[in-house]
């Protein structure tokens, strides 16, 4: 048995045999597969952002649920997800920045604004989250988490 050791910025890699360093690179691999991932959808909703920067927020969901893979069948994102992408938030955050947290804790997930007001409401009647500033005419509503 064999004992590698490499130094590679903060980390040391000492003690493991070549049947675990396999196994500590297919870990990586995965990582940063999903990274990548990651990285596509924040990219795309940027892209869709710029596009929208002073428009409303109905074209801005269309188009990011229309920007969504369509080549299978779709794959809903659950209220228990959808709740975790808003609670994810931090700080003030308005309705058209939900998709984009949504998109970058479930990438292959798609969802409906029904589906995001639906649980926008009941945590604001949970108390979960608050109005910063409620909607007024075509101001948005900000909201806060509790």
């Amino acid at each position: 048995m064999k004992i590698y050791l490499a130094n590679i910025g903060e980390k040391a890699y000492a003690g493991f045999n070549m049947s675990e360093l396999n196994l500590l690179l297919q870990r990586i691999d995965q990582q940063i597969a999903i990274l990548e991932k990651e990285k596509l959808a924040v990219k795309e909703v940027l892209k869709i952002e710029s596009r929208h920067k002073n428009g409303n927020t109905k074209a801005f969901i269309d188009e990011m649920l229309n920007s969504r893979n369509s080549d299978s069948a779709a794959i809903f994102a659950e209220p228990e997800e959808i709740e975790r992408a808003i609670l994810k938030i931090n700080g003030n955050f308005k309705l058209k920045d939900i998709p984009a947290s949504i998109l970058t804790m479930f990438p292959k997930k798609t969802f409906t604004k029904n589906a995001i007001t639906t649980t926008l409401n009941r945590l604001i009647n949970t108390k979960k989250l608050y109005f910063v500033q409620e909607r007024n005419g075509r101001t948005p509503a900000i909201y806060h988490k509790a």
